[in-house]
């Protein structure tokens, strides 16, 4: 029985700091919309698979 590989065995994975990725509000932090923004860009590369590093939102003064 042949056995193939694993997808992300061959696989093109991207990982992406959103904080850092693309800015969509002009805050100058980056945003989930500025990811989505860019995955045309992402597919162009020829990326399988997108890893977000982990985020969460702040409230002022935390």
């Amino acid at each position: 029985m042949n056995h193939l590989p694993h997808w992300w065995q061959n696989g093109v994975i991207y990982q992406i700091y959103p904080k850092s990725f693309q800015d969509t509000t002009g805050s100058g932090t980056g945003d989930l919309r500025g990811v989505t923004s860019r995955l045309d860009y992402l597919q162009k590369l020829g990326v399988d698979a997108i890893w977000l590093t982990p985020f969460l939102r702040l409230t002022a003064g935390r």
